[in-house]
């Protein structure tokens, strides 16, 4: 019997004839998300306190998460017998999922970079449909953990890219848009942001305000709160692939991109083409665009932010999409725009998952 665990909208466990649409406390359900969006891999104890309670220290803490494991445990078992009791495995400190499982995170994710590769000649609307048919709302939506807020949002925007591009290639009417987005509730402010920005630039500014209701109200507390640094495990692969921002400039701008690089001091090396940079994070490639805008008005820029290693970047994806644009404009990928914006609202969004060093921006 093999169990399958849906992260997007409620978080739930089901199999052919069992489900589990509900656990004893969010706790419980905040840790079978942690564990799933990393299928497989030892999350350490320290590391799961500090995403799941980070005010609490020491003995308590650790009772906390003993006590949400066993609840955990418990639930799977009652619901799926043998195989759910052997879902959750802890040791050395760690703990994983294993057995015979599925996550939804690495389907959707894989749905996700079919959609994104795919061009209108070899399947792009078979991929956004197959893509949109997988996304239920935005990941862990009855939860609170501020801890997985970033991976809402790079979520959230990517489904919202894939309903506005079916929307601007004639494939769905705005009103099919509007029923679509309308289906993460409550609304998170990338996915109103992205669809007031299309619903205007199409003339509808009529439905820009009123399509949706209010957005949840985020926490902004910039400066105040201190995120947990988390550990390493053994393999070193708590987190598989991390986010990567490439900017990526005509040739004529090449050189003075890498001035600003070099003036900037990055800790991240020059990887790829001379036209692409893996910058830091958004924020660090709109500065750039914006300097190398004041010296070249007619300068095209695109800024691209997604899931992926140096090694994996598409440079040639990349600079195609860079040849689509008019002199003098900036195109910003939907994830690298929500994740900004998001800044601009003083949303802290530099949050280690898992890995030293690791930031989602």
């Amino acid at each position: 019997m093999q169990i399958r665990i849906d992260l997007f909208g409620r978080v739930a466990a089901r199999s052919n004839t069992k489900a589990i649409a509900g656990f004893p406390t969010r706790k419980t359900a905040e840790l079978l998300l942690a564990l799933a969006v990393h299928p497989g891999q030892p999350m350490n104890r320290r590391d799961l306190i500090a995403m799941l309670w980070p005010e609490s220290r020491g003995i308590k803490a650790n009772n906390r998460l003993s006590a949400t494991l066993y609840m955990l445990r418990k639930t799977l078992e009652g619901t799926f017998g043998a195989t759910g009791a052997a879902l959750v495995s802890a040791g050395e400190g760690a703990i994983w999922l294993e057995g015979d499982f599925v996550s939804a995170f690495d389907e959707i994710d894989r749905a996700w970079r079919a959609f994104q590769s795919a061009t209108p000649e070899d399947g792009k609307t078979a991929a956004s449909v197959a893509f949109l048919s997988l996304y239920a709302g935005h990941l862990g939506a009855e939860l609170a953990g501020e801890w997985f807020e970033p991976l809402q949002s790079l979520w959230a925007s990517r489904w919202t890219e894939a309903a506005i591009w079916r929307a601007r290639e004639g494939l769905d009417s705005v009103d099919d848009l509007v029923g679509r987005l309308a289906k993460i509730q409550p609304i998170l402010p990338v996915t109103r942001s992205l669809a007031n920005g299309f619903l205007n630039g199409i003339g509808r500014g009529d439905l820009a305000e009123s399509w949706s209701g209010p957005a949840r109200p985020r926490v902004a507390t910039h400066a105040l709160v201190a995120y947990p640094k988390y550990n390493v495990d053994a393999s070193k692969s708590l987190i598989r692939r991390p986010t990567l921002t490439a900017i990526v400039v005509e040739p004529a701008q090449a050189r003075l991109l890498r001035d600003l690089v070099e003036l900037a001091g990055s800790s991240q090396p020059w990887v790829g083409s001379s036209q692409v940079f893996c910058a830091r994070n958004p924020i660090i490639a709109r500065r750039f665009a914006a300097e190398i805008r004041t010296q070249h008005p007619l300068a095209r820029i695109y800024i691209s932010t997604e899931v992926a290693s140096p090694d994996e970047r598409d440079d040639g994806r990349l600079l195609e999409r860079l040849d689509g644009l008019q002199p003098g404009e900036t195109l910003l990928n939907a994830a690298a725009a929500s994740l900004i914006e998001q800044h601009d609202r003083n949303v802290v969004m530099e949050r280690p998952l898992g890995k030293s060093g690791y930031r989602l921006l």
